[in-house]
Protein backbone atom coordinates (compact mmCIF):
# COMPACT_ATOMS: atom_id res chain seq x y z
CA UNK A 1 0.00 0.00 0.00
CA UNK A 2 1.11 3.29 -1.28
CA UNK A 3 -1.01 5.49 1.00
CA UNK A 4 -1.16 4.23 4.65
CA UNK A 5 -3.98 4.76 6.50
CA UNK A 6 -4.68 8.31 9.40
CA UNK A 7 -4.63 7.33 12.67
CA UNK A 8 -8.74 7.89 14.28
CA UNK A 9 -7.36 7.03 17.49
CA UNK A 10 -7.56 9.94 20.64
CA UNK A 11 -9.30 13.10 21.58
CA UNK A 12 -8.05 15.59 18.64
CA UNK A 13 -10.11 17.52 16.14
CA UNK A 14 -10.25 16.51 12.20
CA UNK A 15 -7.41 17.87 10.18
CA UNK A 16 -10.03 20.76 9.41
CA UNK A 17 -10.68 22.04 12.72
CA UNK A 18 -6.56 22.30 13.37
CA UNK A 19 -5.63 25.46 12.18
CA UNK A 20 -7.31 28.57 14.16
CA UNK A 21 -5.32 27.22 17.36
CA UNK A 22 -2.07 26.55 15.85
CA UNK A 23 -2.49 30.15 14.06
CA UNK A 24 -2.91 31.58 17.30
CA UNK A 25 0.04 29.99 18.94
CA UNK A 26 2.61 31.14 16.15
CA UNK A 27 2.61 34.77 18.37
CA UNK A 28 4.47 32.86 20.97
CA UNK A 29 7.12 31.61 18.71
CA UNK A 30 8.14 34.34 17.37
CA UNK A 31 7.55 37.36 19.10
CA UNK A 32 11.01 37.76 21.09
CA UNK A 33 12.99 36.49 17.76
CA UNK A 34 13.67 39.17 14.23
CA UNK A 35 15.61 40.04 12.01
CA UNK A 36 16.42 42.87 9.08
CA UNK A 37 17.55 46.22 8.06
CA UNK A 38 14.99 49.08 7.76
CA UNK A 39 16.25 50.10 3.54
CA UNK A 40 13.98 47.53 2.32
CA UNK A 41 10.55 48.66 1.19
CA UNK A 42 8.43 47.11 3.66
CA UNK A 43 9.38 44.56 5.89
CA UNK A 44 8.49 41.02 4.87
CA UNK A 45 8.71 37.73 4.79
CA UNK A 46 9.70 36.11 1.40
CA UNK A 47 6.77 33.74 0.03
CA UNK A 48 8.73 30.65 -0.64
CA UNK A 49 7.00 26.98 -2.05
CA UNK A 50 8.45 24.11 0.26
CA UNK A 51 6.31 21.28 -1.36
CA UNK A 52 9.18 18.60 -2.08
CA UNK A 53 7.55 18.75 -6.08
CA UNK A 54 5.79 22.20 -6.20
CA UNK A 55 9.28 23.99 -5.12
CA UNK A 56 10.71 22.52 -8.24
CA UNK A 57 8.80 25.34 -10.55
CA UNK A 58 9.89 29.41 -10.08
CA UNK A 59 6.68 30.70 -8.19
CA UNK A 60 8.29 34.30 -7.48
CA UNK A 61 9.71 34.84 -3.56
CA UNK A 62 9.05 38.53 -3.76
CA UNK A 63 12.19 39.36 -2.22
CA UNK A 64 14.00 41.74 -4.52
CA UNK A 65 12.58 45.49 -4.20
CA UNK A 66 13.71 49.13 -4.35
CA UNK A 67 14.87 48.93 -0.89
CA UNK A 68 18.64 49.40 -1.52
CA UNK A 69 22.03 47.25 -2.41
CA UNK A 70 21.87 44.12 0.66
CA UNK A 71 22.16 40.52 0.56
CA UNK A 72 20.80 37.77 2.96
CA UNK A 73 21.90 34.47 3.90
CA UNK A 74 18.37 31.98 4.78
CA UNK A 75 18.04 28.66 6.29
CA UNK A 76 15.15 26.77 5.51
CA UNK A 77 13.28 24.05 7.20
CA UNK A 78 10.31 22.32 5.93
CA UNK A 79 8.33 19.16 7.38
CA UNK A 80 6.07 17.13 5.09
CA UNK A 81 3.53 14.36 6.21
CA UNK A 82 0.79 13.76 3.59
CA UNK A 83 -0.57 10.76 2.32
CA UNK A 84 -3.65 10.47 -0.13
CA UNK A 85 -5.51 9.12 -3.17
CA UNK A 86 -7.51 10.70 -5.76
CA UNK A 87 -8.53 8.52 -8.73
CA UNK A 88 -5.96 7.22 -10.52
CA UNK A 89 -2.79 9.22 -8.45
CA UNK A 90 -1.92 8.50 -4.85
CA UNK A 91 1.01 10.50 -3.21
CA UNK A 92 3.03 9.83 -0.39
CA UNK A 93 4.90 12.67 0.88
CA UNK A 94 6.94 11.75 4.79
CA UNK A 95 10.42 13.62 4.80
CA UNK A 96 12.15 17.10 5.52
CA UNK A 97 13.50 19.51 3.07
CA UNK A 98 16.24 22.03 4.19
CA UNK A 99 16.71 25.10 1.76
CA UNK A 100 19.80 27.31 2.11
CA UNK A 101 19.77 30.51 0.03
CA UNK A 102 21.83 32.93 -0.92
CA UNK A 103 19.95 36.66 -2.28
CA UNK A 104 22.12 39.41 -3.34
CA UNK A 105 20.31 42.31 -4.73
CA UNK A 106 21.84 45.63 -6.63
CA UNK A 107 19.65 48.81 -6.75
CA UNK A 108 20.54 50.00 -10.12
CA UNK A 109 18.68 53.59 -9.91
CA UNK A 110 15.65 55.30 -7.99
CA UNK A 111 13.06 53.17 -10.33
CA UNK A 112 15.06 49.68 -11.31
CA UNK A 113 16.39 46.66 -8.78
CA UNK A 114 17.81 43.66 -10.02
CA UNK A 115 18.14 40.43 -7.32
CA UNK A 116 19.42 36.54 -7.75
CA UNK A 117 18.93 33.79 -5.36
CA UNK A 118 21.13 31.15 -5.62
CA UNK A 119 19.22 27.98 -3.34
CA UNK A 120 20.86 24.98 -2.62
CA UNK A 121 18.33 21.74 -1.00
CA UNK A 122 18.95 19.45 1.04
CA UNK A 123 16.28 16.13 1.22
CA UNK A 124 15.96 14.16 4.07
CA UNK A 125 14.21 12.56 6.49
CA UNK A 126 15.13 15.60 9.13
CA UNK A 127 14.45 16.22 12.54
CA UNK A 128 11.27 17.73 13.49
CA UNK A 129 9.16 14.83 13.99
CA UNK A 130 9.57 14.00 17.67
CA UNK A 131 9.11 17.91 17.93
CA UNK A 132 5.39 18.57 15.83
CA UNK A 133 4.51 15.05 17.33
CA UNK A 134 4.84 17.14 20.96
CA UNK A 135 3.32 20.50 19.71
CA UNK A 136 -0.22 18.76 18.53
CA UNK A 137 -0.34 16.78 21.72
CA UNK A 138 0.40 19.97 23.78
CA UNK A 139 -2.44 21.56 21.91
CA UNK A 140 -4.77 18.86 21.13
CA UNK A 141 -4.16 18.98 17.19
CA UNK A 142 -5.10 16.48 14.83
CA UNK A 143 -1.93 14.38 13.91
CA UNK A 144 -3.85 13.12 10.42
CA UNK A 145 -1.29 10.30 9.12
CA UNK A 146 1.97 11.39 11.31
CA UNK A 147 1.55 8.37 13.92
CA UNK A 148 1.07 6.14 10.42
CA UNK A 149 4.64 7.29 9.31
CA UNK A 150 8.20 6.34 10.68
CA UNK A 151 9.68 9.06 12.62
CA UNK A 152 12.51 11.11 10.33
CA UNK A 153 12.27 8.82 7.57
CA UNK A 154 12.05 9.89 3.97
CA UNK A 155 9.97 8.35 1.23
CA UNK A 156 8.22 10.43 -1.40
CA UNK A 157 6.51 8.37 -3.68
CA UNK A 158 3.70 9.65 -6.65
CA UNK A 159 1.73 6.76 -8.33
CA UNK A 160 -0.27 6.33 -11.02
CA UNK A 161 -3.11 3.78 -11.29
CA UNK A 162 -1.29 1.69 -8.91
CA UNK A 163 2.15 1.91 -10.41
CA UNK A 164 4.82 4.43 -8.85
CA UNK A 165 6.02 6.83 -11.11
CA UNK A 166 8.61 8.22 -8.90
CA UNK A 167 10.52 7.64 -5.50
CA UNK A 168 12.94 9.22 -3.34
CA UNK A 169 13.76 7.34 -0.19
CA UNK A 170 17.45 8.28 0.07
CA UNK A 171 18.61 11.31 1.05
CA UNK A 172 19.85 13.86 -1.39
CA UNK A 173 21.12 17.40 -2.16
CA UNK A 174 22.36 19.44 -5.00
CA UNK A 175 22.01 23.47 -6.11
CA UNK A 176 18.78 24.71 -7.19
CA UNK A 177 17.37 26.80 -9.73
CA UNK A 178 19.43 29.99 -10.44
CA UNK A 179 16.51 32.97 -9.80
CA UNK A 180 16.50 35.84 -10.87
CA UNK A 181 14.21 39.09 -10.87
CA UNK A 182 14.12 42.68 -11.73
CA UNK A 183 11.65 45.67 -10.31
CA UNK A 184 10.71 48.49 -12.06
CA UNK A 185 8.91 51.28 -10.26
CA UNK A 186 5.78 52.67 -11.78
CA UNK A 187 4.87 55.00 -9.25
CA UNK A 188 6.38 56.55 -6.23
CA UNK A 189 10.24 57.15 -6.82
CA UNK A 190 10.98 58.70 -4.05
CA UNK A 191 10.04 62.16 -5.25
CA UNK A 192 9.48 65.38 -2.94
CA UNK A 193 6.24 65.12 -4.49
CA UNK A 194 5.70 61.30 -3.71
CA UNK A 195 2.60 60.00 -4.11
CA UNK A 196 0.57 58.31 -1.28
CA UNK A 197 1.30 54.82 -3.14
CA UNK A 198 4.04 52.52 -4.87
CA UNK A 199 3.18 50.47 -7.77
CA UNK A 200 6.19 48.26 -9.16
CA UNK A 201 6.49 46.02 -12.49
CA UNK A 202 8.48 42.36 -11.32
CA UNK A 203 9.77 40.13 -13.80
CA UNK A 204 11.57 37.12 -12.38
CA UNK A 205 13.28 33.76 -14.23
CA UNK A 206 14.14 30.65 -13.47
CA UNK A 207 16.80 28.81 -14.73
CA UNK A 208 17.35 24.96 -15.03
CA UNK A 209 20.25 25.07 -12.53
CA UNK A 210 18.92 21.99 -10.65
CA UNK A 211 18.11 18.23 -10.68
CA UNK A 212 14.58 17.57 -11.01
CA UNK A 213 15.14 13.45 -10.24
CA UNK A 214 17.17 14.82 -7.02
CA UNK A 215 14.20 17.54 -5.82
CA UNK A 216 16.60 20.45 -6.83
CA UNK A 217 14.98 21.98 -9.84
CA UNK A 218 13.19 21.12 -13.08
CA UNK A 219 14.42 20.88 -16.49
CA UNK A 220 13.04 24.02 -17.54
CA UNK A 221 13.19 27.61 -17.92
CA UNK A 222 10.27 29.10 -16.08
CA UNK A 223 8.75 32.74 -16.55
CA UNK A 224 6.93 35.36 -14.41
CA UNK A 225 5.38 39.10 -14.32
CA UNK A 226 3.11 40.93 -11.53
CA UNK A 227 2.45 43.77 -10.25
CA UNK A 228 2.93 44.96 -6.52
CA UNK A 229 1.21 48.23 -4.77
CA UNK A 230 2.13 49.28 -1.52
CA UNK A 231 2.26 51.86 1.11
CA UNK A 232 4.76 54.85 0.06
CA UNK A 233 6.09 55.82 3.65
CA UNK A 234 8.32 54.48 6.15
CA UNK A 235 5.07 54.22 8.49
CA UNK A 236 5.00 52.22 11.84
CA UNK A 237 2.07 49.92 9.58
CA UNK A 238 3.10 49.71 6.03
CA UNK A 239 1.26 47.17 3.32
CA UNK A 240 1.80 45.36 0.25
CA UNK A 241 -0.27 43.54 -2.49
CA UNK A 242 1.31 42.12 -5.41
CA UNK A 243 -0.14 39.52 -8.00
CA UNK A 244 1.02 38.07 -10.75
CA UNK A 245 1.25 35.03 -13.63
CA UNK A 246 4.18 32.23 -13.68
CA UNK A 247 4.76 30.29 -16.85
CA UNK A 248 6.43 26.89 -15.92
CA UNK A 249 8.67 25.33 -17.66
CA UNK A 250 9.04 21.01 -18.14
CA UNK A 251 9.82 18.62 -15.79
CA UNK A 252 11.78 15.39 -16.48
CA UNK A 253 10.31 13.65 -14.24
CA UNK A 254 6.82 11.17 -14.32
CA UNK A 255 4.34 13.37 -11.85
CA UNK A 256 1.45 15.14 -14.05
CA UNK A 257 1.97 18.03 -16.74
CA UNK A 258 2.41 21.24 -15.14
CA UNK A 259 -0.07 24.00 -15.64
CA UNK A 260 0.75 26.23 -18.64
CA UNK A 261 0.14 29.28 -16.33
CA UNK A 262 -0.47 29.92 -13.04
CA UNK A 263 -1.64 32.74 -10.74
CA UNK A 264 0.02 33.96 -8.12
CA UNK A 265 -0.30 36.55 -5.04
CA UNK A 266 0.85 37.83 -1.19
CA UNK A 267 -0.09 40.05 1.13
CA UNK A 268 2.66 41.85 3.34
CA UNK A 269 1.94 43.33 6.36
CA UNK A 270 4.62 44.81 8.71
CA UNK A 271 4.64 46.51 12.40
CA UNK A 272 6.93 48.76 13.53
CA UNK A 273 7.00 47.65 17.01
CA UNK A 274 10.00 49.13 18.56
CA UNK A 275 13.19 51.02 17.07
CA UNK A 276 14.28 47.83 16.44
CA UNK A 277 11.83 44.93 15.61
CA UNK A 278 9.31 44.63 13.24
CA UNK A 279 6.18 42.19 13.91
CA UNK A 280 6.00 40.57 10.47
CA UNK A 281 2.36 38.76 8.92
CA UNK A 282 2.36 37.44 5.07
CA UNK A 283 -0.22 36.04 3.26
CA UNK A 284 1.15 34.01 -0.09
CA UNK A 285 -0.80 31.81 -2.60
CA UNK A 286 -1.09 30.64 -6.08
CA UNK A 287 -2.86 27.83 -8.62
CA UNK A 288 -2.56 24.46 -8.64
CA UNK A 289 1.16 23.92 -10.19
CA UNK A 290 0.46 20.41 -11.80
CA UNK A 291 -2.74 18.98 -13.90
CA UNK A 292 -3.75 16.91 -10.40
CA UNK A 293 -6.74 16.40 -8.24
CA UNK A 294 -4.00 15.60 -4.99
CA UNK A 295 -3.92 18.86 -3.03
CA UNK A 296 -0.06 19.48 -2.70
CA UNK A 297 0.03 19.26 -6.42
CA UNK A 298 -3.14 20.35 -8.31
CA UNK A 299 -5.17 22.76 -5.76
CA UNK A 300 -4.99 26.15 -5.13
CA UNK A 301 -2.24 26.99 -2.03
CA UNK A 302 -2.68 29.68 0.99
CA UNK A 303 0.35 29.87 3.15
CA UNK A 304 0.61 32.12 6.41
CA UNK A 305 3.43 33.52 7.50
CA UNK A 306 4.33 35.24 10.79
CA UNK A 307 7.55 37.03 11.81
CA UNK A 308 9.92 39.18 13.43
CA UNK A 309 13.05 41.51 12.06
CA UNK A 310 15.83 42.16 14.74
CA UNK A 311 17.97 44.96 13.19
CA UNK A 312 21.45 44.49 15.30
CA UNK A 313 22.95 47.47 13.73
CA UNK A 314 22.73 49.89 10.64
CA UNK A 315 24.02 47.05 8.59
CA UNK A 316 22.54 43.92 10.28
CA UNK A 317 19.93 41.92 10.88
CA UNK A 318 18.06 38.08 11.54
CA UNK A 319 14.71 37.17 10.87
CA UNK A 320 12.81 34.44 11.42
CA UNK A 321 9.53 33.39 10.14
CA UNK A 322 6.88 30.51 10.96
CA UNK A 323 4.47 28.92 8.16
CA UNK A 324 1.35 27.36 8.33
CA UNK A 325 -0.85 25.85 5.54
CA UNK A 326 -4.25 27.77 5.57
CA UNK A 327 -5.49 25.45 3.10
CA UNK A 328 -5.53 21.92 3.96
CA UNK A 329 -2.44 20.12 2.92
CA UNK A 330 -1.99 22.26 -0.08
CA UNK A 331 1.42 23.24 1.42
CA UNK A 332 4.08 21.95 4.18
CA UNK A 333 2.43 21.54 7.64
CA UNK A 334 5.32 23.07 9.27
CA UNK A 335 8.01 25.38 8.41
CA UNK A 336 10.04 27.63 9.68
CA UNK A 337 13.05 30.19 8.43
CA UNK A 338 15.98 31.75 10.05
CA UNK A 339 18.01 34.40 8.13
CA UNK A 340 20.72 37.02 8.55
CA UNK A 341 20.37 40.39 6.98
CA UNK A 342 23.54 42.33 5.68
CA UNK A 343 22.77 45.60 4.42
CA UNK A 344 24.65 48.33 2.54
CA UNK A 345 25.71 51.74 4.10
CA UNK A 346 25.33 54.80 1.77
Amino acid sequence: MIVPKASHSGPAPSRRKRGSPRIACLGTVIVALAGATAAADISRLPASERGPFTMLLGVPSGWTDLGGDRAELSWTVANHAFGAASGAEALLLDGETHTVTLRVQRRVNTRVSLGLEVPWVVTGGGFLDRAIDRWHDAFGLSEGIRPSLPRNDLRFVYARDGVEQYRRDRSTSGAGDLHGAAVVRLLGAGRPEEPRLRLDFTADIDLPTGDSDRLTGNDGTDLAAGLRLGSASASRLAWMLGAGLLWPGDIDLALPPASGRVMYYELALAWSATPGIDLLLGLDGHGGLYESRLAPLGKSALQLGAGALWRLGPRYGLRLGVFEDLRTDTAPDFAVELALLVQAVP
